[in-house]
């Protein structure tokens, strides 16, 4: 049961990830409930940069494709942040990438760097 429920500030959610991201690679941390826009911000730009381990594929064709996905990536949307996350997620079939990609929101993406993930993720 839920009694009730505090924000955090965005101070605290910084230092939170940060401490994760010294202990071990991560992929994602979940920060707990965010309850301003300073909060949100420190979230969505990636203020503390975790280092996620190398992907590493086990099949040369992946391997292949997942480059010239990145290539094509990289020539329309220069600058796009993740760009191996996001070509291997259009590999998988992501349709919300796919739809990104086709209505300019990747474009947007590519010019606002890291800061634009979350405004261009609330958007979605």
């Amino acid at each position: 049961m839920v009694l009730g429920d505090a924000p955090l500030d965005a101070a605290a959610i910084t230092e939170q990830a940060r401490l994760i991201a010294e202990d071990m690679p991560v992929l994602a941390v979940k920060v707990g409930f965010v309850g301003s826009p300073e909060a949100v911000a420190a979230v969505a730009t990636g203020e503390t940069r975790c280092r996620p381990p190398a992907l590493r594929l086990a099949s040369p064709e992946i391997e292949h494709a997942l480059g010239a996905v990145r290539a094509k990536l990289a020539a329309a949307f220069p600058g796009l942040p993740q760009g191996e996350w996001v070509a291997l997620r259009m590999l998988a079939g992501d349709r919300g990438l796919l739809a990104a990609a086709a209505d300019g929101r990747l474009a947007e993406l590519a010019a606002g760097g890291d800061a634009a993930l979350g405004e261009v993720a609330v958007r979605a």
